[in-house]
């Protein structure tokens, strides 16, 4: 039976359907754009594995404020990158 986190890789993976167009509109290079698919494998290799030891031992609920704690940490990097 597949783990219903699966899909996320799926959605990883698209983002080369994004690549050409993202580097047209806002004038990024491969290495820039690149540079957004690098950094979401490695959050979904080291978060995966956490989530489902969470999901295991606490439940969905008990693994969704960590999860939603990272996402927002995220979005909070992101802003302060970004500008």
């Amino acid at each position: 039976m597949r783990h219903p986190h699966d899909a996320h890789v799926g959605t990883i993976f698209a983002w080369s359907i994004f690549i050409p167009p993202l580097e047209a509109e806002f004038g990024r290079t491969r290495s820039q754009t690149s540079l957004v698919f690098s950094v979401a494998m490695i959050g979904l290799s080291l978060g995966k594995p956490a989530n489902i030891r969470l999901q295991a031992r606490n439940g969905s609920g008990g693994a969704l404020v960590p999860m939603e704690a990272g996402l927002a940490g995220g979005e909070r990097v992101d802003a302060h990158v970004v500008g």
